[in-house]
């Protein structure tokens, strides 16, 4: 009975996801006067888990365990995206929800990887390079191997995390380097990263 009282939603994340919002932006904002290694160590080492953090609570969200109403969830997960630069909340969700429902069928569950890669991917090397862009085959195989038409929630997840890309460019200092860190943040957090072990 104790387990059960755990059922449901939890909006106690919330005020831990605004920290490490915070805290990537601001990374973001003082990366200009990184030297290039420092740059891509705090990408990877902060950055990366922040990215990551932020990449699984949009899978929280997924599965309305935030709010306990869904809309609020949606939204909640294109406001994640901010700080990873990216808009993938929203098609995540309608891909990993089937990723639950017809789990190891390949036709439906996408984080199963394709024929292709399978027979690809075979050396340690081509491994570790799997591994390094590991995120891009978890984020564009969906679109190849089942394609969706764009949803209204899809079109308003982009357009939010375009103009909060244009606006991080135009006023953080460096502008597109700002942007960069959190792109680098991305590759690194879901790639070679100790958070990324699950994958």
């Amino acid at each position: 009975p104790e387990i059960k009282e755990l059922f449901g939603n939890d909006i106690r994340v919330v005020p831990f996801v605004l920290a490490i919002m915070a805290t990537q932006l601001y990374m973001a904002w003082i990366c200009v006067d990184f030297s290039w290694p420092v740059f891509i160590f705090v990408a990877w080492a902060v950055g990366g888990t922040i990215s990551h953090s932020l990449s699984l609570m949009t899978h929280e969200v997924s599965h309305n365990l935030v709010f306990a109403t869904r809309v609020y969830n949606d939204y909640f997960g294109i406001f994640c995206n901010i700080a990873m630069g990216l808009p993938s909340s929203t098609l995540f969700k309608r891909y990993h929800i089937e990723h639950h429902q017809f789990q190891g069928y390949e036709e439906y569950d996408m984080d199963i990887p394709t024929e292709i890669e399978g027979n690809f991917f075979t050396t340690p090397l081509k491994k570790i390079g799997f591994l390094i862009f590991q995120f891009a085959f978890y984020g564009i195989r969906p679109s190849i191997v089942r394609p969706k038409a764009p949803s209204k929630l899809d079109i308003l997840n982009t357009v939010t995390i375009a103009i909060t890309d244009v606006l991080i460019c135009m006023y953080f200092p460096g502008g597109p380097i700002a942007l960069g860190y959190m792109f680098l943040s991305d590759v690194l957090g879901m790639g070679l990263h100790p958070c990324a072990g699950h994958f």
